[in-house]
């Protein structure tokens, strides 16, 4: 179907993004003229593996023969996997560690600004409404994705690139939809998404009394998940979407009061974000997280579908 709206729309160039792995993803019927692997994390391990290794393979399922790779995989492991996978297969690999950098000027609520060079080019002044240092390590991913397409004789300006990331928006990404109290969405559901969440919320709101709206699936890391972010939280509320796959509060209760003395339940998330806004004070910070579902059903009760900054 998405093959099919691609032909009738009448796109130039498509950016697929892999729904589970890689190896088995629907996705892979298609030979790309790149592929990017952003980063490795657990998650889905009872399809992809219960270590890095297995997930790393499976994500490398994405490589085609010849096709060239970026990724921003740290990891020395890791990446030594997936440079042997590319060698196997004739793949030139350009990895972050190596072939990239980005220098951050500017980080707020309302934006980043930052440079970025990629295999001999440079990008200056660049801006992104996304927050969080891990979308800046993102773009870099897309800049040197970009540059390889220009090398295949791709004609995107560098004015265009600018643009892109200026005009990219990601709701539930760090998004924030409210002030006074300031409120937060993030969809962050993995230990990995978490950790990300914690230090850009570090950096952002560090003075700043934090409430946290919870809702997971059970099939999740729950102790993961929730070690990564309880210990920064003022206040827990813990709350269930109306999703089949939602854990019960108590479980998620259990990890939290482990690092974090004020945790409580509400029964949905409508209960939940209605009392948090009556709870806290105005300077405060609600972060509205855990899952996907939890941050979509949040925003209906919200009535947000725009960013506040933008």
């Amino acid at each position: 179907m998405a093959f099919t709206h691609f032909i009738e729309e009448n796109v130039d160039y498509a950016v697929l993004e892999v729904g589970l792995g890689g190896r088995l993803d629907a996705t892979n019927v298609i030979t790309p003229m790149a592929c990017a692997i952003t980063t490795v994390a657990l998650d889905h391990t009872h399809v992809l593996g219960e270590n890095l290794d297995d997930v790393a393979r499976e994500k490398a399922g994405i490589i085609k023969p010849g096709v060239p790779v970026v990724t921003g995989v740290e990891d020395d492991g890791l990446l030594d996997l997936i440079k042997k996978i590319c060698l196997e297969k004739n793949c030139e690999v350009y990895t972050t560690k190596e072939h990239g950098a980005y220098y951050l000027k500017e980080s707020g609520l309302k934006g980043q600004i930052f440079d970025i060079e990629s295999n001999g080019s440079r990008f200056s002044d660049l801006k992104i409404h996304l927050l969080g240092e891990h979308q800046v390590k993102n773009a870099l991913i897309a800049a040197m994705t970009v540059n390889l397409l220009k090398k295949k004789g791709v004609d995107l300006p560098d004015e265009s690139i600018k643009k892109g990331f200026e005009n990219t928006r990601w709701p539930g990404r760090l998004e924030i939809v409210q002030e006074k109290p300031t409120i937060v969405l993030d969809c962050a559901h993995n230990p990995a998404g978490m950790k990300a969440l914690k230090s850009a919320f570090m950096d952002l709101f560090k003075e700043k009394e934090k409430t946290f709206i919870i809702g997971i699936m059970r099939d999740k890391d729950i102790p993961g998940i929730v070690k990564e972010i309880a210990y920064i939280a003022d206040n827990i509320i813990v709350t269930k979407p109306k999703f089949e796959r939602a854990s019960e509060p108590e479980k998620i209760e259990n990890e939290a009061l482990k690092y974090c003395d004020h945790v409580l339940i509400k029964e949905n998330v409508a209960e939940a974000v209605k009392y948090a806004k009556k709870s806290v004070k105005e300077d405060d910070v609600i972060c509205i997280t855990g899952s996907i579902f939890n941050v979509g059903e949040a925003m209906q009760v919200l009535g947000r579908n725009e960013p506040l900054y933008f």
